[in-house]
């Protein structure tokens, strides 16, 4: 599993997992958002792998998702951000 932590505009990774090759619809990513300004939003993470530049968005459900299989190809590194769309409510 894949852990999180987001607050404002950044992201860091908070686990030592390192995931499998090719491991599909197994891996999950959990978010934990710990700044106001994600509150409301429906929030979406990003998956990039940099050696074969497959992009794949997963929005998250309950701050959390399945990592998309085909960004755990080729034994490289996976990019992860995520972004927000919708008002706060306030």
């Amino acid at each position: 599993m894949l852990k999180f932590n987001v607050r404002n505009q950044n992201i860091q990774r908070i686990d030592g997992f390192s995931p499998a090759e090719k491991s599909e619809n197994y891996l999950e990513a959990i978010f934990d958002f710990k700044t106001e300004d994600w509150k409301g939003v429906t929030k979406t993470a990003v998956f990039e792998n940099a050696k074969t530049k497959v992009i794949k968005d997963v929005i998250l459900v309950n701050d959390k998702c399945v990592v998309p299989w085909e960004v755990l190809e080729s034994n490289s590194v996976i990019k992860v951000s995520v972004y927000g769309v919708g008002l706060s409510e306030k």
